[in-house]
């Protein structure tokens, strides 16, 4: 958006305000827009008519209370005006979603992977071939997208629609954006999925809360910090906590690194610790999950190598948060991914080893909740997200070329 000290930029702004102001509060009156977003009711007028026309705004009409008199008009977010995609990409599967502008599922549909399919171009014709699925099914053209949002492991840049690093393709990149070219003109943005995990759980806890992390535990080590500044703007990022140098010389990580984080405490650390395997050990790219809920079972039976194992991890995850924290200080952190269901093995070391940290013992202690739904907070938080974007970006700036309203 353009800088609001300049007439059109403030202009984009206000109108901005406008959008966001009836996302939070759904369809509302003038009166009540004005009130929410702090503009003068004459302007929250002119701009709501601009958006009425344009055909991102649509009139509803509200029965009076009590059965007698006019009733209401209220504005509300028109549920045609655009349509976004979102991709996530999971180690068994790639989800599709298609919502509506108003935030309204439409479709979904999943397409397992298999995984002795380790070439990133042909993933990324499959990825190109299935999007192409999903607008067909709604009898939609590639055009008629204005965004696609995909949320995935590894590591992101290419300023937001490169895959730069990830564990099954390793240094083989993808560039989102220009595979998508030129078929999807509208915006193609990448996010490692624990940025919006953490964004989802910073706006659950309330808009006093200034940071979140969400921990994610599996085949992969992801972590997600989500923090709000004095002027509740949100930001997200989703640092390679997972690679992070543990111990020089350590065991081989599936980077190709030797003594990660993840080398210890993903999955494939942890069974190649209980069964004492070398550490040089070349780490499988995925760990059936069933094989870890049997090792799992053999440690709560008793079995101390293998509690040795998941007891290490928790060590090596806590050592890394407690480096962050001295940083940053403590936040709140929420556990999640399918390593969930082995925390009650790694909880009490985990605790232990944060409660070791200089600046949590004078400060607080940071919770630790559980997240069993990572999910949900994924695709939650995305859509939020790239609504938002696509409001300030592309609809607040008159960006966006649709139908004139009837």
């Amino acid at each position: 958006m353009r800088n609001r000290n300049t007439t059109e930029g403030l202009r984009h702004h206000n109108r901005a305000l406008v959008l966001q102001s009836l996302r939070r509060i759904g369809p509302s009156s003038h009166t009540e827009i004005a009130e929410v977003s702090g503009l003068a009711s004459g302007t929250v007028s002119v701009i709501t008519a601009e958006l009425f026309e344009e055909g991102a705004l649509f009139k509803q009409e509200q029965p009076p209370s009590k059965g007698r008199g006019r009733p209401r008009v209220l504005l509300t977010l028109n549920p045609e005006f655009a349509r976004l995609a979102f991709i996530h990409i999971i180690s068994g599967e790639v989800e599709y979603s298609l919502i509506n502008y108003n935030n309204v599922l439409l479709d979904r549909f999943k397409v397992p992977r298999h995984h002795s399919e380790t070439d990133a171009a042909a993933f990324g014709a499959q990825v190109r071939h299935d999007l192409f699925r999903l607008a067909e099914r709604s009898g939609l053209a590639a055009e008629d997208i204005a965004h696609v949002s995909i949320a995935t492991k590894g590591l992101v840049g290419g300023g937001g629609t490169k895959l730069m690093w990830s564990p099954v393709f390793g240094d083989s990149q993808i560039d989102f954006e220009a595979l998508l070219r030129p078929d999807w003109a509208g915006k193609v943005t990448v996010n490692n999925e624990t940025c919006f995990s953490a964004h989802a759980k910073l706006e659950e806890a309330g808009r006093f809360a200034r940071h979140h992390a969400v921990l994610s535990l599996g085949d992969s080590i992801g972590l997600g910090i989500a923090s709000r500044d004095s002027n509740g703007e949100t930001s997200y990022q989703a640092p390679p906590f997972g690679h992070m140098l543990h111990m020089p010389d350590g065991p081989l990580c599936r980077c190709g690194v030797q003594g990660c984080i993840e080398a210890y405490s993903g999955f494939y650390g942890i069974l190649r610790s209980a069964f004492d395997a070398p550490a040089d050990h070349i780490p499988a790219k995925f760990i059936p999950k069933d094989q870890m809920d049997q090792l799992a079972t053999k440690a709560r039976q008793g079995d101390q190598m293998i509690r040795f194992a998941f007891r290490q991890a928790a060590d090596v995850l806590a050592m890394g948060l407690s480096r962050l924290m001295t940083i940053h200080g403590p936040m709140p952190v929420a556990i999640a991914g399918p390593g969930l269901s082995y925390f009650d093995l790694m909880e009490e070391q985990f605790k232990t080893h944060l409660e070791k940290n200089l600046r949590i013992r004078v400060s607080h202690i940071p919770q630790i909740s559980i997240e069993p739904n990572e999910r949900r907070l994924i695709f939650t938080s995305n859509t939020k997200v790239s609504l938002a974007a696509f409001d300030s970006e592309c609809v607040a700036t008159r960006l966006v070329d649709r139908p004139k309203s009837a």
